[in-house]
């Protein structure tokens, strides 16, 4: 992923610079830009991270819960 954000950045602010119609002050609104998107990223990331651990343990309890539903069923057949 940093490996996407930093071929990103660069093309932005290569093209920029080709375009001849940047100064300074475009390449660092531009590069201020990049790091805000790249910390999004690193937060969103984050937060996928601990989504997906939660939806492990959510699975986890779902078949628990299933398994002792089959239990209770199963010891009432008999």
């Amino acid at each position: 992923m940093k490996m996407t954000q930093l071929v990103f950045g660069t093309i932005i602010l290569s093209s920029t610079l080709l375009a001849g119609c940047s100064n300074r002050a475009d390449i660092e609104r531009l590069s201020s830009d990049v790091q805000m998107l790249n910390s999004k990223v690193d937060q969103i990331s984050g937060e996928m991270s601990t989504v997906r651990s939660e939806v492990q343990d959510l699975k986890r309890d779902t078949a628990h819960q299933k398994q002792r539903l089959n239990n209770k069923a199963h010891s009432y057949r008999k």
